[in-house]
């Protein structure tokens, strides 16, 4: 007696752990098919985006591994005028004068990207809607203009807090390794806008 309901008892335990797996597996599934369709609606929505404009979508296939400047430049930089495509975190946006001008920045495969775009007042108003404060997807339409990779930078400091007084010290930093890009903003689309 003792022993059947042992093994009772051990059928009951491996057929709650296999009940448990069972539907742990099944809701990892479902999750991951949600998380896929939910990328092809997105990447579709990306897709229509970029036709409507004749933006170029592809732009980093044609950057080797060894990424120079001048990669980068001829991948972003378009001959015939046409919008390239990219999906960047919003950084900052601020006003200069009567411009606009937007901050972002992204890893890709090559390096690190930060990108400077001159903004409509309207296309400022809309990143100034996003709510988070920083790793904000965009999805950018921009034709770029210029693209280099700073080397160094140099920062001077003052005796006593004298703006107008002799510098004491020099840094020298080296920047971050990455590349950063100028131009002017197209049209965009922030995270809640792609789906």
């Amino acid at each position: 007696m003792k022993t059947t309901l042992t093994w009772l008892l051990w059928l009951a335990v491996i057929g709650g752990v296999a009940w448990y797996v069972i539907h742990y597996r099944r809701a990892q599934a479902k999750e991951h098919h949600a998380a896929e369709i939910r990328q092809q609606q997105t990447d579709a929505s990306v897709a229509a985006f970029a036709l409507k404009y004749n933006a170029v979508t592809n732009w980093e296939a044609q950057i080797p591994e060894r990424a120079f400047t001048i990669d980068i430049s001829s991948a972003l930089i378009q001959t015939n005028g046409r919008p390239v495509v990219l999906v960047m975190d919003l950084k900052d946006v601020a006003r200069q004068g009567d411009t606009y001008v937007a901050r972002f920045n992204q890893f890709y495969l090559f390096s690190e990207l930060y990108l400077e775009l001159k903004c409509s007042k309207d296309q400022a108003e809309q990143l100034l809607q996003t709510q988070e404060t920083s790793f904000t997807p965009c999805v950018l339409l921009a034709r770029i203009s210029e693209v280099s990779r700073p080397r160094f930078e140099v920062i001077g400091t003052v005796n006593g807090g004298d703006e107008n007084g002799p510098i004491t010290g020099v840094e020298l930093n080296y920047s971050r390794a990455g590349f950063h890009a100028k131009g002017v903003c197209v049209a965009l689309l922030r995270k809640g806008e792609i789906e």
